[in-house]
């Protein structure tokens, strides 16, 4: 009831408040109505990046290429694709003719979510998702209503988050769209416990006994899982998780060979200088070359970003 005696609607302004401080998030979502390529900002973003961010793209039509962990990735019409914190994200030169979202936000904005979905650790190795008709549909009426509670940051906290969890819930739905309820609700999970262990436990190198031993499984049990989702054995993925995140530091760090392996977990350089040729097809000063030449080559427009947070 208010100060004048009549009833009128509960005031609900406190559940956007902790601690008498307003509720900030961390995110942001740009579209061909709000992007501006000449921007300052936008120019200053002259190298690959890594960041902590969840990053989103919606293409509803167009084509958009973004280089993620040296790989080209072409998002067409009604697709999507998610990166992962930390992983190397370069924005394409331009997105002119592309009608598309983007959206990025960090790990204080995910926690606040009713739900943790599964699709963030791309258990199936395909970060780009097509969209049915259907819910392409859902998706593309939701984004604009995501826009407009955002508000360039300014909107309120709960409604931003509700229908970001709608949008996120679209994207679990048509990432597991073909797996089989069995199969998604047991090796599935064991893979992504795997994962998600495995990704913890960076730089350091578990061995595959003590995964084995943490996730409750005998080592026969864990390869097969493994082997049925990734087609490597545990071992053979924890060498490529490794080799991967030697590139990405070669990418945005200046480590010597040296300490690049020692922050690897690796007492041996000379025996991570073979793996990592092995692995990629060439040695480590061979790969620092091709990025710099890749840095300064104009016609190749992929490796050239083009937005403050990609």
């Amino acid at each position: 009831m208010s100060e004048s005696g009549t009833f009128g609607p509960p005031d609900l302004s406190g559940l956007l408040y902790e601690g008498s401080q307003p509720i900030l998030l961390n995110l942001s979502v740009v579209s061909p109505r709000n992007f501006d390529s000449g921007s300052a900002k936008v120019q200053q973003s002259l190298q690959p990046h890594r960041t902590k961010h969840y990053f989103l793209l919606f293409v509803r039509s167009g084509s958009v290429t973004y280089t993620v962990d040296l790989k080209a990735i072409t998002v067409g019409d009604g697709q999507v694709l998610f990166v992962q914190p930390h992983q190397i994200r370069v924005p394409p030169a331009s997105k002119s003719g592309a009608d598309f979202f983007k959206i990025t936000f960090d790990d204080g904005c995910l926690s606040r979510l009713p739900r943790t979905n599964r699709f963030w650790l791309d258990p199936l190795s395909s970060p780009k998702i097509s969209l049915e008709t259907r819910a392409q549909d859902r998706v593309w009426a939701l984004l604009p209503l995501l826009e407009r509670a955002w508000d360039e940051g300014a909107g309120p906290a709960d409604l931003v988050l509700a229908y970001l969890q709608a949008v996120l819930a679209e994207v679990e739905a048509s990432y597991f769209a073909g797996v089989p309820t069995v199969s998604l609700d047991r090796t599935m999970e064991a893979f992504i416990r795997f994962k998600h262990l495995v990704e913890e436990s960076f730089p350091h190198q578990p061995t595959v006994a003590h995964l084995a031993r943490t996730l409750g499984q005998s080592e026969t049990k864990l390869y097969t899982v493994v082997k049925k989702f990734s087609g490597l054995s545990p071992k053979e993925y924890l060498t490529k998780r490794t080799v991967v995140e030697a590139q990405r530091l070669l990418v945005y760090s200046q480590l010597s060979v040296k300490e690049l392996a020692r922050h690897l977990g690796f007492d041996d350089e000379s025996y991570f200088s073979r793996l990592f040729k092995k692995e990629v097809g060439q040695s480590v000063s061979a790969f620092v070359a091709s990025l710099e030449e890749k840095s300064i080559t104009p016609e190749d427009s992929s490796l050239l970003p083009n937005a403050v947070g990609g």
